[in-house]
């Protein structure tokens, strides 16, 4: 080689050596490093999401801060990613949601960029393939046992079978093929006639009226257990749920689970100290592989807003390791029907035998600082709106005790709910049933960045008089699920209503982005795919129509906590 050329490429590589990239890939960058170190979303059928997890580990030899996460390279704006901002210290994990979005039918490829005060951000590839939006649904026998075809993403029925939820309401569907017979309340199959509600003269196979939850055969009223049409053997009646096998029994109140282990789930039983008891003694119950054990016992947990079955603690967590719990009385005054809460919050509990109580900021000394919603857990901090007098108010123990974060001024409260990916990315919602300032039974469904409260963009919604959402879920800010009086949904740009009203209001709802679960009064259980929207499902007969209080899985399978016992989806 040349004098010159040598100088020249020496150069180079000392150039090279002393380089600080700040660009590195491929899940590693010296002190972080990321499992999966990349990730490849496939295949996905365009208008729906797909999330993944990636667990980001400190993997050098000092503590890191995580500061922030941005997409780069994604030229068609498919991938989010969310992170919430954590010091780390030497082995320590934080979790990062990435999220497949394909607004067309070609290759996307983008790097997640975890922003660090290492200086060198830790890059992710990503990469996907959006497909037709058919991709991957079948229509076949979703519908009874109609089959249909799959149009823009939605399953399309022909003839009979065109609209199932009208025939349940509107005429009688054969349990066997799952054809519709009659198109409305007064043409039914043989001789029967209509005379109000009732039907009288030979009717079959039978109709059910979904208002009462009850099926009329030739003049012979029966339960009709699982909410939908069926012969009076119940023998053609599909039963989606049932009783989870050996576990504790009791009215059950809440059912959380980590989703990272299958069989691993933490339950709420209600102990009745008598028919009559508001506040009522609690044990929390854990499984590992099937096998239950009781983990903690509480005295007293009742929601405030809620009176009978179903009405004790509501959990959520992030780990087996912290688990919260919303509403606990550390102090109850009176007995029976007459007590009430003197002082209480919520409950934590991070290992220890009983857990400890941890009391809500007081802003009025007459008046008791509740959640109204459940607590909602994000990575070991606690958020949730508190019965503030002047408005619901954003609450969170971000600071080692719980301290309020933002009033939202509404002059009104009662039944809320909570749902975000970080303390940045919240998003809240409460009923009105009583107040002032022109609000007087508007619900609301708002927005908390962190900093401000939204008030001008699509993500804040005023519901109309009498409507109120009691439960929050989503895949992401550009799929968010409120539930209550009725289901709405949030597309990234705006709220929508959906057609489908459930019989009684929602209280429960969980979902991972590609089914959707929400449940109430029985017989609300439904079921929710884009190809097909919501649609009911039904419950083994004999457990009186339990009402649906929580919903959760455990990454295998879906479960219901109800006033009956636990659930699972068969």
């Amino acid at each position: 080689m040349k004098p010159l050329l040598r100088l020249l490429a020496l150069g180079a590589l000392a150039l090279i050596a002393s380089c600080s990239c700040h660009n590195t890939l491929g899940g590693v960058n010296g002190s972080l490093t990321a499992s999966p170190p990349s990730v490849d979303f496939g295949k996905q059928a365009m208008g729906s999401t797909k999330t993944v997890t990636v667990v980001i580990t400190n993997a050098g030899s000092a503590p890191v801060t995580l500061e922030s996460v941005s997409i780069s390279g994604d030229a068609h704006s498919a991938f989010k990613a969310t992170l919430a901002s954590v010091s780390l210290g030497i082995g320590e994990t934080a979790k990062m949601t990435v999220s497949y979005d394909p607004p067309a039918q070609e290759q996307d490829s983008a790097t997640a960029e975890v922003q660090n005060d290492t200086g060198t951000p830790l890059g992710v590839p990503l990469s996907g393939t959006g497909a037709d939006p058919c991709f991957g649904i079948s229509c076949n026998g979703t519908n009874g046992s109609c089959t249909g075809t799959c149009e823009s993403g939605k399953c399309v029925y022909q003839g009979a079978c065109s609209d199932k939820s009208q025939c349940l309401s509107n005429g009688t569907c054969n349990p066997t093929t799952g054809a519709c017979e009659g198109t409305s309340d007064c043409e039914k199959p043989g001789n029967g006639t209509c005379n109000g509600n009732e039907l009288t003269g030979d009717v079959a196979p039978g109709s059910c009226d979904q208002g009462t939850g009850q099926c009329n055969y030739n003049h012979t009223t029966v339960s009709c257990d699982c909410a939908c049409v069926q012969n009076g053997s119940q023998a053609s009646c599909v039963y989606n749920w049932a009783p989870v096998p050996g576990a504790p029994t009791g009215e059950v109140s809440s059912v959380w689970a980590s989703g990272q282990q299958a069989g691993d789930l933490w339950l709420d039983v209600i102990n009745r100290a008598s028919a009559q008891a508001v506040f009522n003694p609690q044990t929390i119950y854990h499984a590992t592989g099937g096998a239950w054990s009781q983990a903690a016992q509480m005295g007293n947990a009742q929601n405030p807003f809620c009176q009978g079955p179903g009405c004790g603690l509501l959990l959520s967590g992030s780990s087996d390791g912290d688990l919260y719990g919303a509403v606990d009385c550390t102090s109850v005054t009176g007995s029976g029907a007459q007590a009430t809460c003197a002082a209480g919050g919520a409950w934590h509990y991070t290992g220890g035998s009983s857990g400890s109580d941890e009391g809500f900021p007081t802003i009025n000394a007459s008046t008791v600082d509740l959640p109204l919603t459940p607590i909602l857990d994000l990575g070991g901090t606690g958020f949730a709106l508190n019965t503030d007098p002047t408005g619901p108010e954003l609450v969170s123990n971000a600071g080692g005790a719980w301290t309020a974060t933002h009033n939202f001024h509404w002059y009104c409260q009662a039944l809320g709910a909570i749902w975000g990916t970080s303390a940045s990315d919240l998003w809240v919602s409460w009923g009105c049933t009583s107040s002032g300032n022109g609000n007087v039974g508007n619900g609301v469904i708002a927005y908390w960045d962190g900093t401000t409260q939204d008030t001008t963009s699509g993500k804040t919604m005023k519901l109309a008089s009498g409507e109120y959402s009691d439960a929050m879920w989503g895949s992401g800010d550009s799929d968010v699920w409120a539930v209550g009086t009725h289901r709405w949904h949030y597309d990234g740009s705006s709220w929508s209503q959906d057609p489908s009203t459930p019989p009684g209001p929602d209280s429960a709802l969980w979902g991972n982005g590609t089914d959707y679960f929400a449940g109430g009064g029985y017989p609300d259980l439904y079921h929710y795919t884009k190809a097909n929207g919501w649609q009911m499902e039904c419950i083994q007969p004999g457990y009186g129509g339990p009402s649906v209080t929580s919903l959760a899985s455990d990454g295998t399978s879906v479960y219901a906590a109800t006033a009956s016992g636990l659930m699972v989806r068969q």
